[in-house]
């Protein structure tokens, strides 16, 4: 019972990370920095020489942020939160339910304080996946630099869908 158990904890990890790594589609957020201290959030679209395109609800044809005016940008994928999440869910629930399962015992109030903290495991583990899976994947600093932005743009043309 306890390896079945496992192993269908175990298969549903792997799963769920084999159907991560075959989404091709990879949408970017971004959020930009400007030099007057406003953030401007929204999904990566393009970047040229006039400077970075970004879409949000309320903008879907896409906002224009000028170079002179972007003093950083931070790139993420779209889903690293939730993948990050469900990660680190899935490996806490494992991780809960192994100790359990060594840890068990005849006394019932033992065993339910080693579900309750199973179930501790299991969130802890997905908060902490969500805050890693959170970080951004790329900085760049442009600080409103025309050059620096040059050397820049192939690096930021890499994460947008046009």
């Amino acid at each position: 019972m306890r390896i079945t158990l496992l192993a269908l904890i175990l298969s549903i990890f792997f799963t769920a990370n084999s159907v991560q790594a075959k989404r091709k589609d990879k949408v970017y957020t971004a959020k930009v920095y400007s030099v007057d201290k406003k953030v401007f959030r929204g999904t990566l679209q393009s970047a040229d020489d006039k400077g970075v395109y970004l879409t949000t609800r309320s903008t879907p044809e896409g906002q224009l942020i000028a170079l002179d005016r972007i003093k950083s940008i931070k790139i993420k994928s779209k889903r690293a939160v939730n993948t990050g999440f469900t990660v680190g869910l899935l490996t806490g629930l494992a991780a809960g339910t192994a100790g359990a399962v060594i840890l068990h015992s005849d006394d019932k109030l033992q065993n339910t304080g080693l579900i309750v903290g199973g179930l501790w495991v299991t969130f802890l583990g997905g908060v902490i996946g969500g805050k890693i899976g959170g970080r951004p994947k790329e900085k760049i600093s442009i600080n409103g630099s025309s050059q620096v932005y040059a050397e820049k743009l192939s690096v930021i043309k890499n994460y947008t869908q046009n």
